[in-house]
């Protein structure tokens, strides 16, 4: 079925090698300047991470389960809370093992990731018919398009393989009739669900929209194509290989079992389900298409006319890139034209399908018909489907340029030549979100100088939240201190949370009783004595508020519970109180129009600047905060320079930024030489940029 080349064997492997070697160093080895940035930031990145870890270190013996995770104690099944990453797991325990170091091998499991995504598009879109050279461009589009990009927050959707391999051998079953193919696009599907439940469900959407796409297309005669086809070939099969492959459809059966059983049971104990507005506005609108705020070439369209908001525009980003675009419109023109096999029919009335299949107009959305089915209901970000969608658009890019090679004999290379320099040009100029792999070692380091020694062997770790904005770094910090020290934690980060838990509590040590309670209130023992005081006298509270004494023998009363959620509310009101001082100042000291580079340390709040134009410092490419820190003074000013170049006037360090000051000295004595000081406030310190 693969199509023949004109290409020698050497070429076959050369050129596809080359071509990904070449994207590979101008896009991840570049935005992760080699391994010394880290894929993601401090939340979701090094969650993905402990997931990893923890299959580790429980082949080591030094974790006690794959599913009762030792976070949100003592709730059970809470792997199913999250992705569970097994699929991926062996390019991860390698260099783990190798290297010792759990950073470093996150770092290469992500950047084989690329690899494993572009060799498995490459091999599928061959057996498709493709040439080496059009599979080539498709792996590429596949591997490195715009969205990839994109997502470089969430790396559980780094692997993707199983996608184009599920896909190629479906169609090849439908084909052909063989039916080792058909165990093979299911075997490639549980495998692609056991690295990522999102991409596994999306591509479990994509494999049954092919399917129904082909019974349509076949339904007058489908009593004949199945009695004289499927039927006549599996009669054909010796019975040995009739044995064979029905049991490997138990075995994949027992499998998906296995693997869906932790997600099950967070479904049933603890009612686990996304409503139908959460699920809606995750779905892709039609401007999501054309969202690319992360690339220097697209970013300044992708901010005109949208109405999608800055804290949702991550997960629509979903611009493909002009080059792809063009490819795959040139591929679904010349198709249509030149009645095309079956995998073209199949795979571009996908395409469309499952775009309007979910897309969201104005509120409305085909998908509401799906979304109380098991697993569409947890689904939350309907816009990754993008992730799955680049394999039919890969295909219809690889046809393209087969017929721009075949229209051209003379001029046909070059053509894709100068087609394949755009296209890594374009995906080359992205920003990944990425972090500093030593900001990830000193600061859990840092964390963990906080933990008393010794800690007794039952004890359960208790870490109170310190960042004011961006609690789930406190939480992950939690998780990986519980991994390291071998003791089950309280704290948890996840995209569900046990019944009755607060998110955010601070360093109210009141928080120990409430969690206790939930979980007792969960298994029927609201009033058992003995089992609150058997776990609350196991806690091991770090940096809360002094715990009442009381509370180790009784919970506190509902009169006692109220009392503290009054004190609780007078820091925040404090902070209100000095917010409106600070925007008062504001408006007496800086001109309305002006551009204000704020230390928001992620309080948009503090951008509501009255007519002033607010930005966040330090930012993403996207205008969005950043929520790590610069690796050192030098990076602090070179972002800061970069930032006042493009029009900043002055600078704002409320109250809760002063630290800056003390941890970046450098920065800070930059800062007072290019511009003046104009009000310095127990509350704030403003600047005022010299025009240099």
């Amino acid at each position: 079925m693969i199509k023949k080349n004109s290409l020698g064997p050497k070429h076959r492997w050369l050129v596809p090698l080359a071509l990904f070697a070449i994207a590979f160093a101008a896009g991840p080895l570049s935005q992760f300047h080699g391994l010394s940035r880290m894929p993601g930031n401090l939340i979701d990145s090094r969650l993905e991470n402990y997931f990893l870890e923890n299959i580790f270190q429980f082949l080591k013996g030094n974790s006690p389960s794959l599913v009762h995770l030792t976070y949100f104690y003592p709730f059970p099944y809470v792997l199913g809370f999250c992705d569970n990453l097994f699929g991926s797991a062996p390019a991860y325990l390698l260099p783990r093992l190798l290297t010792g170091q759990s950073d470093t091998a996150f770092q290469v499991w992500f950047l084989v990731g690329y690899a494993a995504n572009y060799a498995a598009a490459y091999w599928a879109l061959r057996r498709l018919s493709c040439s080496v050279i059009s599979a080539s461009v498709g792996a590429l589009i596949f591997t490195f398009a715009l969205p990839i990009s994109g997502q470089t927050h969430h790396p559980q959707l780094q692997y993707r393989f199983g996608i184009p391999l599920a896909a190629a051998f479906l169609i090849s079953f439908l084909e052909q009739k063989n039916w080792s193919h058909l165990i093979c696009a299911a075997g490639w599907m549980v495998w692609q669900i056991y690295c990522s439940i999102y991409i596994g469900f999306f591509l479990l959407v994509l494999l049954a929209v092919i399917t129904v796409i082909y019974l349509l297309k076949h339904f007058r005669d489908m009593p004949t194509l199945f009695r004289l086809e499927f039927l006549v070939s599996w009669k054909a099969l010796p019975q040995k290989k009739k044995l064979v492959l029905l049991l490997s459809l138990m075995l994949l059966a027992g499998l998906t079992f296995l693997i869906f059983y932790p997600y099950l049971q967070v479904t049933l104990l603890y009612g686990a389900k996304r409503d139908w507005a959460t699920i809606l506005n995750g779905l892709p609108r039609p401007q999501s298409y054309f969202i690319a705020d992360h690339s220097q070439l697209w970013s300044s369209a992708s901010a005109a006319g949208t109405d999608i908001s800055p804290q949702c525009r991550q997960e629509h980003r979903l611009f493909i890139g002009l080059i792809p675009w063009l490819l795959t419109l040139t591929g679904l023109v010349l198709g249509y034209k030149q009645k095309q096999r079956l995998a073209y029919s199949l795979l571009a009335t996908a395409l469309g399908m499952m775009i309007l299949l979910t897309l969201n107009i104005h509120g409305h959305s085909l998908w509401k018909l799906f979304a109380e089915w098991p697993l569409a209901s947890a689904i939350r970000a309907g816009s990754r489907i993008i992730l799955v969608l680049l394999f039919p658009v890969a295909f219809l890019a690889a046809l393209a340029s087969d017929r721009i090679l075949e229209s051209s004999p003379k001029y046909g290379k070059l053509y894709l030549a100068l087609i394949l320099s755009c296209l890594v040009f374009e995906f080359s100029l992205c920003h990944a979100g990425e972090s500093p792999k030593s900001l990830w070692r000193t600061h859990l380091s840092a964390r963990n100088q906080t933990i008393p020694t010794p800690l007794p062997p039952d004890a359960i770790l208790f870490l109170a939240q310190v960042n004011r904005d961006y609690f789930q770094i406190d939480e992950v910090d939690a998780m990986w201190l519980s991994l390291q020290h071998r003791l089950p934690t309280l704290n948890g980060y996840s995209g569900v949370y046990p019944p009755e838990y607060d998110f955010k509590f601070g360093t109210n040590s009141l928080e120990i009783v409430r969690r206790i309670n939930a979980y007792l209130h969960w298994t029927g023992k609201t009033n058992d004595l003995e089992a609150y005081r058997s776990l609350i006298r196991r806690v091991v509270p770090i940096g809360f508020s002094p715990l009442n004494p009381e509370w180790l023998n009784r919970p506190p009363s509902s009169s006692q519970k109220l009392t503290t959620k009054k004190q609780e509310s007078n820091p925040e009101m404090e902070y209100q109180k000095q917010l409106e001082r600070i925007r008062e100042a504001m408006n007496r000291l800086v001109p309305a129009g002006a551009t204000l580079l704020v230390f928001t340390e992620g309080e948009d709040s503090l951008l509501q600047m009255n007519g002033r134009v607010a930005r966040p410092f330090p930012q993403e490419t996207d205008g969005t905060y950043a929520a790590y820190r610069p690796e050192n003074d030098a990076d602090a000013i070179a972002q800061f320079e970069a930032l006042r170049k493009s029009g900043a006037r002055y600078v704002l360090t409320p109250a809760i930024a002063f630290w800056w000051l003390d941890s970046y000295p450098k920065f800070y004595r930059h800062l007072q030489e290019t511009s003046r000081s104009v009000a310095r406030d127990p509350d704030y310190l403003l600047f005022e940029l010299s025009s240099r």
